[in-house]
């Protein structure tokens, strides 16, 4: 239970950090603490990252549990990049960011399914 409640307080900070970073109001103007929200964005990155390695299932519920939320995850991520493309290029032009991130998620997600049936 502790660990859950671990995951989801840092899973919470990031997107406040993540909104905060963001500024829509720009109430958050000055660059010093902008450097400071980004400083923590990165540490929160950090913590978030760690607490996803260290999951590890107790039985089959448990690992159905883990299997679905990484895997609605994944189609939620490559959705919003795509909606993030289709939007930005209806604007002009879109961010070369965004095509780097989806790419890399693809070639990321094919080469461990290759890396896993070679190895079982």
């Amino acid at each position: 239970m502790l660990s859950n409640l671990a995951e989801i307080l840092v899973s919470l900070a990031f997107v406040v950090l993540l909104a905060l970073k963001l500024d829509p109001l720009d109430l958050l103007m000055p660059n010093k603490v902008q450097m400071s929200i980004l400083a923590l964005l990165v540490a929160a990155a950090g913590l978030y990252a760690g607490i996803l390695f260290r999951q590890k299932a107790r039985d089959e519920r448990e690992a159905l549990h883990l299997y679905r939320a990484s895997r609605f995850a994944y189609v939620a991520g490559v959705a919003l990049l795509v909606l993030a493309i289709v939007v930005q290029s209806f604007r002009g032009g879109a961010d070369p960011w965004l095509f780097y991130i989806l790419a890399g998620m693809v070639i990321v997600k094919l080469a461990i399914l290759i890396w896993s049936r070679i190895r079982n």
